[in-house]
């Protein structure tokens, strides 16, 4: 089934209402609302960047995909306040511009999250003002901000207290000058709402691109506990992040994609609705005893709600997986899906560790390119398998791609900071997990019945289950086509479907104090 466009704009216009009406009356007030020439009305600090043509190029030398300048500015924002909208705070306003810019983005240092209330910024060439940002807490004090398509921004930091002298930097900013740096990926990727990311609408939402460093784009994705406690673990590259500064250095970028099947750019969702700024490193193993290419990260805050964010899960035995798909961020483009109907293969790769690969010898559909580093390879169950280092594959030629094995990530080496097993399966002794997605009520009280689509295994969780276990499904005609049931459950359940269901059904599962029934689509 092919997801109509006006049936997911009116679905993302919903939530995006929704998100407003909850929100909306705990927002500061921007004095550059409504203000097309905020330069004649304010007293605003500058920085202005002119770099000669020879230094505007970049050159693709390293395994990550560079698609801005990076510059290093530590520039003090001149610390005259603006008087506000008679709201009793302090507006602070710095205009940041690079002559001959397609887009910019940029880290401002000293912004503590409590001193500074808020951060806007206004795109001087769209008019259009995006916000509010959340100054992060981190060891860097860095808050790192998104692209914006524009020259020139301005930038107003708002606080309750007057900042001191010198404590706020417009710390690096990054420089775009083609736009075929960010979206220009080839014509044989797939976007994830044709027909072939139907089946992977809940999964692709754990899938998001990075950017960091102020210059380098990855990809990479949301990852589930044994816990289910949508504790933000991200998985991406060492390649791609391998140390605490560019950690704190980065934007996430979640549900940037075309809203419908080959969408034109002039249609793609503006670059900031979805974003987090900032993470910190748990663990990464690339030094001279081992070298695996997986770098976990917890992201700064609680991923929200109005982001729709899907935990994945993931698989952590030797086993081969069969059909497999990627879904990434190539060339920084919005997101794609590729798919590969044969199982892949053992193999080794550049200098990482003997036989630590899946290597996919040719995609079906689609392709990854630069920018894809970092994301997912998942199996038939929607659980994580590896993630992409790279390889040779590319729109004229879509053969040898090689993800790092989630199995040696997972606990080839004991340290808990060079291993996924201490973060993710700390209190169970488990090879592999089921995603979930984020729900309003608390985990302790909800059933979660996952992954949905479903095709052969499926798991019932819930923190008190315990006793016996009733599960049926009902076709859509309202027959009852399977039942079952499970003595001495505790916690949870895996349920194996039968081979013969195919569509949509319902479930019951029934527990000795409780009926839960849900839609369940099984593949």
């Amino acid at each position: 089934m092919i997801l109509k466009p006006h049936n997911i704009f009116i679905r993302s216009l919903i939530l995006l209402l929704l998100f407003i009406s909850t929100n909306i009356s705990g927002q500061v007030s921007s004095i550059l609302r409504n203000n097309d020439n905020p330069g004649k009305s304010f007293v605003i600090d500058q920085y202005q960047i002119d770099l000669p043509k020879d230094k505007r190029q970049i050159v693709q030398e390293g395994p990550a995909y560079q698609f801005a300048v990076p510059l290093e500015i530590n520039h003090p924002v001149a610390l005259e306040a603006t008087p506000g909208n008679g709201d009793d705070q302090f507006h602070y306003l710095l205009k940041v511009g690079a002559r001959g810019a397609y887009a910019l983005n940029f880290t401002l240092k000293g912004l503590i999250k409590g001193d500074a209330v808020a951060v806007y910024v206004k795109s001087l060439k769209t008019g259009k003002l995006h916000g509010p940002f959340d100054p992060v807490n981190n060891s860097y004090d860095l808050t790192a901000f998104p692209v914006f398509f524009s020259n020139e921004v301005i930038v107003e930091i708002i606080t309750d207290e007057k900042l001191d002298k010198g404590t706020t930097l417009l710390h690096r900013v990054g420089v775009t000058y083609d736009s075929k740096y960010i979206q220009g990926s080839g014509d044989c990727n797939v976007d994830i709402n044709c027909e072939e990311g139907m089946p992977w609408q809940e999964v692709k939402n754990a899938v998001a691109r990075i950017m960091y460093d102020n210059g380098w784009l990855c990809s990479g994705t949301l990852i589930n506990n044994t816990r289910n406690d949508s504790t933000p673990y991200f998985l991406t590259a060492n390649h791609c992040i391998d140390n605490d500064y560019s950690a704190a250095n980065m934007v996430f970028y979640f549900k940037y994609e075309s809203l419908y099947c080959d969408g034109p750019e002039e249609d793609y969702p503006e670059l900031n609705e979805f974003t987090l700024s900032g993470a910190t490193l748990k663990a990464t193993k690339y030094d001279s005893e081992g070298k695996l290419d997986f770098t976990l990260l917890e992201i700064s805050e609680q991923v929200p709600a109005s982001y729709e964010p899907y935990f994945a899960g993931w698989n952590a035995t030797e086993n081969a997986p069969g059909e497999t798909v990627g879904i990434h961020h190539p060339k920084g483009d919005v997101k794609k899906i590729c798919i590969d109907y044969d199982s892949p293969v053992t193999a080794h790769f550049a200098e990482y560790d003997l036989y630590s690969f899946w290597r996919i010898m040719r995609w079906d559909v689609g392709v990854t390119e630069g920018g894809s580093s970092g994301s997912g390879l998942f199996n038939a169950n929607f659980q994580l398998v590896g993630t992409l280092t790279g390889g040779e594959a590319d729109c004229e030629n879509p053969i040898n791609d090689y993800y790092l094995k989630f199995s040696k990530a997972f606990d080839k080496y004991p340290d808990s900071t060079q291993q996924l097993k201490y973060w993710l399966s700390a209190e169970q002794d488990v090879s592999y997990w089921y995603g979930w997605p984020l729900e309003d009520e608390d985990v302790a009280d909800e059933y979660r019945i996952g992954p949905n689509p479903v095709e052969r295994d499926l798991t019932v969780f819930n923190q008190n289950l315990n006793g016996n276990v009733a599960v049926k499904l009902w076709d859509i005609a309202g027959n009852l086509v399977w039942e079952q049931i499970y003595l001495d459950v505790s916690r949870m359940v895996i349920i194996e479907i039968p081979t013969y269901l195919d569509g949509l059904h319902i479930i019951e599962v029934k527990t000795k104090n409780k009926i839960i029934k849900k839609k369940l689509i099984i593949n």
